[in-house]
């Protein structure tokens, strides 16, 4: 009888924790992102996706072209994952043109 007071107590402290942790909204990481193009000089930029920690993808004001950002290369996080140190990418290796004539870009205006 103790047993089953107990199971019964754990379930309904779990259940409720249980749906409010499936029904949270994913992270925003746009805030982060949006700051991470300012440092690095793109004051006109708009976002489209982000893909936090590793890159997100942006348009340029007047520009059609969907540029993507990387933070981090698929080669640091493999480093990273091994314990490996590597150096950061460099401002130009970070952006890389992703597509021309962008709906995306076009969308955003």
């Amino acid at each position: 009888c103790l047993r089953y007071l107990k199971a019964v107590l754990i379930s309904t402290t779990l259940f409720p924790l249980a749906s409010t942790i499936a029904s949270a909204a994913p992270p925003d990481y746009s805030k982060w992102a949006n700051n991470e193009l300012k440092k690095n000089g793109f004051t006109d930029a708009t976002l489209v996706e982000t893909g936090y920690p590793k890159s997100f993808t942006f348009c340029q004001k007047g520009s059609t072209t969907l540029w993507r950002y990387d933070v981090m290369s698929p080669i640091h996080l493999e480093a990273l994952a091994e314990g490996q140190t590597i150096k950061p990418l460099t401002k130009q290796d970070r952006t890389v043109a992703v597509e021309e004539n962008s709906v995306a870009c076009k969308l955003k205006g």
